[in-house]
């Protein structure tokens, strides 16, 4: 490489990477070790209740002050998180004969501060980079599709503010709970996130000639105040129709203003450049602009009826039938606007594919990002940045909600139920990256004005679920209690059904953004499970109280009798796999060609997929993009399964007066089995397959807990 590339930046890079002491094949290898991972955390968390005039007023405030330093395998270039959380919310209750007032604020800070210890390095052409947040002279990062990457580089500084203010009412009339009331709520927050230049090289022949597919600039956001609103009310009645029978109906309303933001220097403008939908998203012939106080509609009809029952079937009130069915919306996450809000002329993120790279010089490591920008805003040619756009009159996610269950009590001890879930979902964002809107064969784009980096959001993401759940207990059975939860899932969409939006959409995420197409985002090829479904879950838990010297009275009896063993044991099948492609298109995937898919012994060998199953996409020789979108799907093989048992033995020691010491030794994974992570699902890497790690092994810990 440093023939190839002889500049003091490929040195710099190398040197922070170790060497590999497991060899794949005889050109790579791969760096196992054992490195420290601290975490500590300070947390205070108090709450007083009292009397206040003909109510009760309660006050709940907690600090917490998280700090973790995370290992990566280059050799300085450890993840440290300073983060920390402000909560105080209160609770005002005021009773009559007939009614019931509850009176609710609340107000939660949580701020995350990350970073890369790389993003430090000093470049050794530029110089160093005064400002910490600002990205122009940092030095880039690059990966080999399948073989190795220098690892990423960024710096994230985040803040954000919650308040809510709840007021219900309730009224006994008879028959009648009569319920009502209404809700404010505004979430306040700033972002920035820059991260150095990134290059993605398709194979090593590739680096080594500096010719990337893929890369991308990321400025982050300038400096804001971004806020989203929710007004809301509703009406609910509780009608006992008779002993046995008891119905429930209820109508919400909610009002979701649109996105709110301000600029926090005037030096440094915020902007969100909004344009009127498209009437041919393969043409991307966007509209007018819009207002710039007003990136999309406010939606104002969100209108929820619910409806529910509960039916005891016997007399004994033995068995008991629960049903229901209600709409449900929600408000789309800040975050979702907010990582829209940019500078007039410069893109947030901005990638360029191969074609784009060659046409304008950009190379690694010698274009930094400092180039970048300058070469983004020649292209602009005075044009305001066009960097995230929104559908403007996108509405908020809707769910339908469907449940039926019938409960048996078994005897005085036992129980035991059934019951089914639905949910079909509407108006989830969908997100498409612009990075990905191009001719796969050409690399020409639609509309060259589009800054390639950012995203179109619209609602038009569906979902459905459908599942099983069953449940079994037993109480206090000779000092037993035991719980047994099995849920049998299935559901699907065309991005995971998440509301994370562009927090996990980035070019190259296979996890959360599943979108081959970004012209087509609704191939019957791309409608896949659920983010982390789980097809067959056993839970199960078990408190037993130690009936060994409990009921002595002396100082032996003190110590070792009353001690109570408490166990919960996890049983899950494994996750949807997304067999991933590398390719000049994010998200690409081979065909499944029908063959078997998961070895036999792969306890052993550790090795999971066989790479004979699939076949790769044709990929066009000028973008190195797949030519076409391949047919495998998450829903045809799954990950490792897992089962976990942990298990705590604990005694509270009375002390004086009300005061108590409770004592607990905890063991996390006691049997220590073997929590297998996912096997490497990049078709092309040499360790297709594979399965490279596991998730936590054994661990134990001591706790003391002091109440007075």
């Amino acid at each position: 490489m440093v023939a190839a590339l002889p500049v003091p930046e490929t040195i710099l890079t190398l040197d922070n990477m170790p060497q590999p002491n497991v060899p794949i094949n005889e050109c790579i290898g791969r760096y196992t070790d054992a490195r420290t991972l601290v975490r500590r955390d300070n947390t205070f968390l108090g709450k007083v209740a009292f009397e206040a005039g003909a109510g009760r007023l309660s006050v709940t405030a907690s600090r917490m002050r998280p700090f973790a330093n995370v290992p990566r395998i280059q050799i300085d270039n450890d993840q440290q998180y300073t983060n920390g959380s402000k909560r105080v919310s209160t609770n005002y209750v005021l009773t009559r004969n007939s009614w019931v007032s509850e009176s609710r604020f609340g107000w939660n800070r949580n701020t995350l501060d990350r970073f890369d210890r790389f993003w430090l390095a000093e470049s050794p052409t530029r110089g160093a980079q005064a400002d910490l947040y600002n990205v122009r002279k940092r030095i880039s990062t690059f990966s080999v599709s399948g073989l190795f990457s220098s690892g990423d580089t960024e710096i994230l500084a985040l803040t954000y503010d919650a308040y809510n203010l709840d007021q219900k009412i309730t009224r006994l009339a008879g028959a009648h709970t009569m319920k009502f009331g209404f809700r404010w709520a505004r979430e306040i927050g700033f972002k920035s996130n820059p991260q150095t230049n990134r290059f993605t090289f398709a194979s090593l022949d590739d680096l080594l000639a500096g010719k990337a597919s893929d890369f991308l600039l990321a400025m982050g956001n300038p400096p804001h105040r971004a806020w989203v609103d929710q007004l809301g009310g509703f009406i609910q009645d509780d009608w006992r129709v008779n002993d046995k029978f008891v119905l429930n109906l209820g109508l919400r309303y909610d009002y979701y203003p649109g996105f709110g933001y301000t600029s926090k220097d005037p030096d440094d403008p915020a902007e969100v450049n909004n344009l009127g939908n498209p009437t041919d998203i393969r043409r991307m012939d966007f509209g007018a602009p819009r207002p710039l106080d007003k990136p999309i509609d406010d939606d104002k009809v969100n209108f929820a009826p619910r409806a529910g029952f509960a039916w005891t079937v016997d007399r004994a009130g033995a068995t008991v039938v629960r049903g229901g069915v209600g709409v449900f919306t929600t408000g789309h996450i800040m975050a979702l606007f907010q990582n829209a809000v940019a500078r007039p002329f410069t893109p947030i993120r901005q990638g360029w594919n191969r074609t784009e790279q060659e046409a304008r010089g950009i190379v690694w490591p010698t274009t930094y990002a400092e180039d970048a920008e300058k070469i983004a805003i020649a292209d602009s040619g005075g044009r305001k940045n066009l960097y995230s756009m929104f559908q403007t009159d996108m509405k908020s996610p809707e769910t339908v909600q469907v449940t039926f269950d019938v409960q048996r009590q078994i005897g005085r001890l036992a129980s035991v139920s059934a019951g089914y879930v639905h949910t079909s979902g509407e108006n989830l964002p969908i997100l498409l990256n612009f990075a990905n809107a191009y001719d796969r064969v050409t690399g020409a784009r639609p509309n060259p004005a589009i800054t390639p980096g950012g995203w179109y959001v619209t609602s038009g993401q569906t979902m459905k679920y459908n599942a099983f759940e069953g449940n079994a207990t037993l109480r206090r059975f000779h000092g037993l209690d035991l719980a047994l939860h099995y849920t049998l899932s299935k559901g699907w969409s065309q991005q995971g059904a998440n509301l994370i939006g562009n927090f996990n959409s980035s070019i190259g995420d296979a996890t959360y953004n599943n979108t081959q197409d970004f012209f087509d985002p609704f191939l019957d090829v791309d409608y896949s499970p659920l983010i982390g479904e789980v097809r067959h879950r056993v839970t199960s838990t078990v408190v037993y109280d130690i009936p060994w010297m409990a009921d002595r009275k002396d100082v032996v009896g003190g110590v070792l009798g009353g001690w109570q063993l408490s166990s919960v044991l996890n049983f899950r099948t494994g996750e949807p796999l997304r067999i991933v492609q590398a390719s000049g298109i994010a998200n690409s995937r081979p065909d499944y060609n029908g063959g078997n898919q998961i070895f036999d012994d792969w306890r052993d060998t550790l090795r999971y997929l066989d790479r004979n199953a699939y076949t790769l996409v044709p990929t066009s020789p000028t973008t190195r993009a797949t030519i076409r979108p391949g047919n495998q799907n998450s829903s045809q093989v799954r990950g490792p399964g897992r089962r976990r048992v942990d298990m705590t033995i604990a005694k509270a020691f009375t002390l004086r007066g009300n005061a108590r010491l409770q004592v607990r030794f905890e063991s996390f994974n006691v049997f220590n089995w073997r929590q297998f992570n996912n096997p490497v699902t990049n078709v092309v890497a040499p360790n297709f397959g594979q399965i490279t790690s596991v998730a936590s092994t054994r661990t134990g810990q001591i706790g003391l807990r002091l109440t007075f």
